[in-house]
């Protein structure tokens, strides 16, 4: 990432399970990947940005038996769901990919026979416990009185001969990947994956001989493809893998997969092993964020404590929701949900310091300036426009490291910075000693720092940074703004019309 280098930039989110409905863990991921693609988006790089479902699994079909719906109709309206529920929370992905769409089998086929041609792939006889909500096997280590310690249910011994992915082959490839200080975050995640290659990999199944729902294995067309294998791929075929897609040439190189925690281990250990076994490069970065949890426990419909998000967004609005998940845990880190929280910074964060700052500066330029932006003198440097130009690259930095709610405590120390300049100026003052180029000056200021607060939100709330920009009185959205030019200080046009519009973050009843 670089503000003067234009790049490629590829996110991905995993693809979510579509036995059941989106919930607030679903969305916070996404959202997290939502918030960096229009972030990249708005510095200029050329942005590619991918979520989707994963259909192919036991628990789809178990939800289609128990729902008494075929599962090719289940599969269709439930995709269709959740594709329709991140557009109405206003989530900015550009394709969203399915594992039961053609072009994805062709990606997952040519790959495999890939694997199999690079001699990766054999037969053996396999047993142990496999946890169907979790679409694994686990060790005896793994589980807690016998029962899985996600699910809090009792796996299935299963038996049956299946193929193998020679994982261990490619021990030192992974160990030396690991070791790249960029490749897995955050560090305590990454010493787990290390320590567990260390202890010695084995070699995995990747296929299931009594599941017939799935894809079909191309080497055994007895045998579908393991759930894990199949859907990891779904990152290729997103770029048109299947068809030698020029986005493959622009994109791969610089994917970055933003996961759970819990599956953290398929995305830093099988995956680049298949990678590097079909010849191609593992990703950039993979980032293991941690869960919002209910009493301690992850978040998940299975464990019936799941939120929904559209009902959080109808009440309080999507930015103030986005907001909330983004300032509240440090990414990586785990937190218990709380509605008490949550409405804390509304009326804290939002309503209070955003909103009310917003409000009586545009008060006092309609009040004292009959609405129009004032024409300053700027030779006189501030503490507001020295601020400022100094968070735009903490701002770069923290988007580096994945920091959303470090990054977003610093957006917000400058806006309390910038309603104690009004409290310490008293522009009200001003206007009444008719100090008029001072008051043109302190007017200006705190309307050009509005509109770098605007543009320094707009990623994780961008409706209301449109807003803001409107009442500023900005003809343009943000989207079409160039980032550099318009967060520089003195880019605010004098003579301006403000437009008062709406109250941000009105009163919840």
């Amino acid at each position: 990432m670089s503000l003067n280098k234009k790049e490629y930039f590829y996110i991905t989110t995993p693809i979510y399970y579509i036995n059941d409905e989106p919930h607030i863990g679903h969305f916070y991921c996404t959202t997290a990947a939502d918030i960096l693609a229009r972030y990249h988006r708005l510095i200029g790089d050329e942005v590619y940005f991918v979520t989707g479902t994963d259909e192919n699994s036991q628990k789809t079909l178990q939800a289609a038996e128990k729902a008494g719906i075929d599962p090719k109709e289940f599969t269709n309206s439930m995709a269709k769901k959740w594709e329709e529920t991140w557009k109405k929370l206003n989530l900015s992905f550009d394709y969203f990919v399915r594992t039961t769409a053609p072009e994805h089998r062709k990606s997952v086929e040519k790959l495999l026979i890939k694997c199999n041609e690079k001699g990766d792939i054999y037969k053996k006889e396999y047993e142990g416990w496999y946890c169907v909500g979790c679409e694994k096997f686990l060790t005896e280590s793994e589980l807690v009185d016998g029962k899985c310690p996600v699910h809090k249910t009792k796996p299935d011994w299963i038996k049956e001969e299946n193929y193998f992915f020679r994982l261990s082959k490619y021990e030192k490839e992974l160990l030396d990947l690991l070791n790249n200080k960029k490749f897995a975050l955050p560090d305590s995640r990454k010493n787990e994956m290390l320590e567990f290659i260390k202890q010695g990999l084995q070699d995995i199944s990747i296929s299931r001989a009594t599941v017939k729902w799935g894809i079909p294995l191309p080497i055994d067309k007895s045998q579908v493809v393991y759930v894990w294998f199949d859907a990891l791929i779904n990152y290729l075929t997103a770029l048109g893998y299947y068809n030698d897609d020029e986005k493959m040439k622009k994109f791969w190189q610089n994917a970055i997969h933003l996961v759970g925690k819990d599956i953290f281990r398929f995305h830093t250990i099988m995956w680049p092993a298949m990678l590097l076994s079909a010849g191609l490069t593992p990703p950039k970065q993979v980032f293991g964020h941690g869960f919002f949890t209910i009493n301690g426990e992850k978040i998940s419909k299975s464990l019936g404590n799941a939120i929904d998000p559209v009902q959080l967004a109808e009440k309080y609005g999507v930015d103030a929701i986005r907001y909330f998940i983004m300032r509240e845990i440090p990414f990586g880190k785990d937190s218990d949900f709380s509605t008490e929280r949550l409405e804390q910074r509304y009326k804290g964060d939002l309503a209070d310091d955003l909103g009310n700052l917003l409000n009586r500066s545009l008060n006092m330029v309609i009040k004292y300036r009959n609405g129009e932006i004032p024409e300053p003198d700027l030779s006189e440097l501030t503490e507001l426009e020295e601020n400022a130009n100094k968070l735009v690259y903490t701002i770069e930095e923290r988007y580096k490291n994945f920091e959303y709610s470090q990054m977003l405590e610093s957006i917000w120390e400058y806006i309390k910075s910038i309603n104690k300049y009004i409290d310490t100026m008293k522009p009200w003052e001003l206007n009444k000693k008719q100090e008029n180029k001072k008051l043109d000056f302190v007017l200006y200021n705190i309307m050009q720092s509005l509109k770098i607060i605007a543009l320094f939100i707009y990623p994780i709330m961008p409706q209301t940074a449109n807003k803001i920009y409107k009442q500023i009185g900005s003809e343009k959205d943000i989207e079409t703004e160039n980032y550099l030019t318009a967060v520089k200080w003195g880019s605010l046009t004098p003579k301006t019309k403000v437009n008062k519009g709406e109250v941000l973050f009105a009163k919840i009843e």
